[in-house]
């Protein structure tokens, strides 16, 4: 059964929370399934609107929520939470809709989560004071009425897991009078159940109920009592509408023409009807508020000041609105053209261009097709163009100035001009319409006034014209000498130039056209440097400066050195030569080696090989390309001596011998040019001679060098190979005598190609008596170091032969003394 218990939740709420700024609500229910035992899982929305104008405290983060069960006892022990808060819309996009700055409403949901038994129906209610002050359809003073939000939470053993219906929007809060209304205030009810709209009024909360408490915990029980409407307004007649306020029973639909301004408290009821029974009913409090949507909107044409514009006039648009949070929507411009229908335009300033001149009647219209639009009409009269301009045309030097001046621009044929030169000017003013040789006195600028007279239209023009002090050419360079190739840069110190063509003349052919060249002479020698300077502009005229010899191209600081060394200066043949080059020079050369053999290189670090004997003279031919361009020639003055090699020949007696037989011949005595020679086996000398006689004593394979050497150290290597190989043999003896007498004193095998070795002796009781895997450790007839008897002894022999085999051997042997 549901926890009887009362609790009251005492909330920290500043005193402002609960001020006169509630403007509606309501109360949703969602079925969330079984809980432990007979309960049932709800989750409980309450969505809550108020007026922030003024308001000096947010929404508290929990609010108390009351549940009354069918015998009208409360448990209070339950609280909803802040989940978010959202500002509601406060129009219906009327474009000439003003927003109205004293109402803001904010939207909080709450949401919590209860456990009530499945076989009984309850009541969720929430309370709070108190409404907004000033609402127009309730009795006055408005905020004397709070807020009940109620639904019922019908039984889940008799509608099953049942869901309150959930509004497919919140409505807006503001609206503008006279314009027809057509709000959908429906919802969607999870179950499928019938649903009935009404209109129906709000629940009260009494300010007089709730002066200890705004906020009860528990909510005082049922039953409430509605709000109180002023009269003519009621539960079904809230709004003072032409047709009246109304909603569609079925389709949740309101429609109505709101007539006068104001603010309308109103509530819409949902009957939930599931099976022909009524289960629930959602009721929902809101506040609607009508404003002026028709904002003062001016429009205008600017004043016309110019007479003169021409055929093109641009037009300003002046127009305002006296509602400052007011945006004009758009334009309509009609520039009163009768030759066309395309004089037309959308923009907020525009320009047209009128086929000819006249009076035209120009019409703005602020908010075109609106019904708080607004049109201005007036009247524009189109002239020709007067632009006129002043040109001229001369000489501008301060020692040579004349000019000729006449109108440019726009004009008619029959425009007069006023010309006025000023008192520096030979010719001070005129009238006629060119006036030429004009001369100033002095240099700088002095000023020009035409005045232009055409009909109605007079402009004045003044400009300024300006005499230049005589060009003078001048320049510099650098550097001034050096070797070939000199590059050369040059730079411009002319005076009193605006714009200018230069043409410099470097006296070796060639030329250039720019301010600051560089040039870069190839060749030796001295050159004539000329600059020609002709300006283009301002003072026109041309000068020139010239400097004989002024670049000297030779070769008086070059570094340019040839040296190089080369190693070895002798050796024998074939002789490697390795060429250092140690040349002294800018920039990069050229290399050509002559090494004296008919052969040639042009590696800046060759080396060469001298194939033959002989003396050879190396010599190089250097040319830099760079700086200092040069050619330089050097011979080595003390030859390459390439010397006689000796011929190594080495004769073998034999190259392959097996181990017992290994006794081999090396004769080298067939060698040519030599005077010594030597013998190596595997590296290591032998003998210095050049025939050997040489006994091997193991096998294996033997690299055989014979080197002969000459009087100038030179030498020569001839090579052989030597295979000495195994032979196998084993002989076992049968019988020994270990008698001191110096003859066969050992039980000793006789053995060749074995590699390994282990011998057992044993008694003829079958007892070790010497063991041994050393061919040259045998057994010398003792037992533990006495000597042993004569008789009969056995022996086991396992061995290893160089072919990789495994051999064994069984028998007896006889010891004699």
């Amino acid at each position: 059964m549901l926890h009887r218990a009362l609790l009251v939740l005492i909330l920290s709420l500043s005193t402002t929370l609960f001020a006169s700024h509630q403007v509606g609500g309501y109360l949703r229910y969602e079925c969330l399934g079984p809980d432990v035992g007979n309960l049932i899982r709800y989750e409980v929305t309450l969505e809550f609107y108020r007026d922030i104008i003024g308001a000096n405290a947010g929404f508290a983060t929990q609010v108390p929520l009351t549940i009354f069960d069918q015998f009208g006892i409360a448990n209070s022990n339950n609280n909803l939470s802040l989940v978010s808060t959202v500002f509601a819309a406060n129009n219906l996009n009327d474009p000439c809709f003003v927003s109205v700055d004293s109402l803001l409403v904010e939207q909080a949901l709450y949401r919590g989560i209860v456990s009530l038994p499945r076989d009984e129906s309850f009541l969720l209610v929430y309370q709070r004071c108190c409404k907004e002050v000033g609402i127009t359809n309730l009795r006055s003073p408005s905020n004397d009425f709070g807020n009940t939000f109620t639904i019922e939470l019908p039984a889940f053993d008799i509608v099953g897991c049942n869901s309150s219906p959930e509004f497919n929007q919140t409505p807006p809060v503001t609206y503008c009078p006279q314009v027809p209304i057509s709000l959908d205030l429906s919802a969607v009810d999870a179950n499928g159940d019938s649903l009935v709209y009404s209109l129906c009024a709000p629940l009260d909360l009494s300010r007089f109920q709730s002066l200890s408490n705004p906020e009860p915990n528990p909510a005082f029980p049922p039953p409430y009592s509605s709000i109180v409407y002023q009269a003519p307004y009621s539960a079904l007649n809230p709004i003072p509408s032409s047709p009246a306020f109304a909603i569609n029973s079925s389709t949740g639909i309101v429609t109505g023409n709101i007539t006068a301004i104001g603010r309308y408290a109103l509530g819409f009821c949902i009957e939930e009807w599931k099976n022909g029974v009524l289960i629930s009913t959602t009721r929902r409090d809101v506040l609607f508020a009508s404003a002026n949507c028709t904002p003062a909107i001016v429009t205008a044409v600017q004043d016309q000041t110019l007479l003169c514009d021409g055929l093109t006039v641009s037009f300003k648009n002046n127009s305002f609105s006296a509602d400052t949070n007011y945006t004009i929507r758009g334009y309509k411009w009609d520039f009163g053209d009768p030759t066309t229908l395309s004089d037309t335009s959308r923009s907020l300033e525009t320009a047209y261009t009128y086929p000819d001149t006249g009076l035209y009647v120009i019409t703005l219209i602020a908010n075109p097709g609106l019904r708080c639009s607004d049109t201005t009409i007036d009247s524009f009269r189109v002239y020709n163009a007067l632009e006129p301009q002043i040109s001229s045309s001369g000489s501008f030097c301060l020692d040579n100035n004349r000019t000729t001046f006449y109108p440019s621009g726009q004009y008619e044929d029959y425009a007069t001009f006023q010309w006025e030169f000023g008192t520096s000017a030979s010719i001070p003013n005129s009238n006629q319409d060119t006036v030429s040789n004009v001369t100033f006195n002095g240099q700088g600028q002095f000023p020009i006034r035409l005045i232009a007279q055409q009909g109605i239209c007079k402009d004045t023009v003044i400009s300024t014209v300006e005499i230049f002090p005589n060009p003078s050419a001048n320049f510099d360079y650098s550097p001034k000498t050096d070797c070939p190739p000199l590059r050369v840069n040059f730079q411009n110190l002319s005076t009193n130039l605006s714009t200018a063509n230069y043409i410099w003349v470097f006296g070796d052919g060639d030329s250039a056209f720019i301010e600051n060249p560089s040039h870069i002479y190839q060749q030796r020698g001295d050159y004539d440097v000329k600059l020609i300077v002709q300006t283009t502009s301002n003072c026109i005229d041309t000068v020139e400066a010239l400097v004989n010899s002024a670049v000297q191209v030779n070769l008086a600081n070059s570094i340019n050195e040839i040296k190089f060394d080369f190693e070895p200066k002798t050796g024998c043949q074939p002789l490697r030569v390795t060429i250092i080059d140690s040349s002294i020079y800018q920039g990069s050369a050229d290399y050509f080696w002559d090494f004296g053999d008919g052969t040639f290189s042009t590696e800046q670090n060759p080396t060469h090989t001298y194939v033959d004997t002989g003396l050879y003279n190396l010599s190089l031919l250097l040319i830099t390309k760079d700086t200092c361009i040069d050619t330089l020639n050097q011979l080595n003055s003390n030859p390459i001596k390439v010397n006689l090699k000796p011929e190594a020949v080495l004769m073998v007696s034999n190259n392959s011998v097996p181990v017992k037989s290994a006794l081999v011949t090396f004769d080298s005595r067939a060698s040519k040019f030599d005077s010594l020679s030597y013998f190596f086996i595997n590296g290591r000398e032998v003998a210095q001679t050049d025939f050997l006689e040489y006994q091997f004593i193991d096998t294996g394979t033997y690299a055989i060098s014979a080197i002969v050497e000459n009087e100038f150290n030179c030498r020569d290597t001839a090579s052989q190979i030597v295979n000495v190989f195994d032979v196998f043999e084993f002989i076992i003896p049968n019988i020994f005598t270990p008698n001191q007498d110096g003859i066969n004193e050992t039980f000793k095998v006789q053995a060749c190609g074995v590699y390994d070795y282990e011998i057992e002796i044993y008694n003829r009781y079958g007892q070790l008596v010497f063991r041994s895997n050393n061919l040259n450790i045998n057994w010398d007839g003792r037992i533990d170091g006495k000597a042993a008897n004569s008789g009969v002894y056995y022996y086991i022999i396992q061995i290893r032969d160089f072919r990789n085999e495994i051999r064994n051997y069984k028998g007896s042997l006889t010891l004699l003394k």
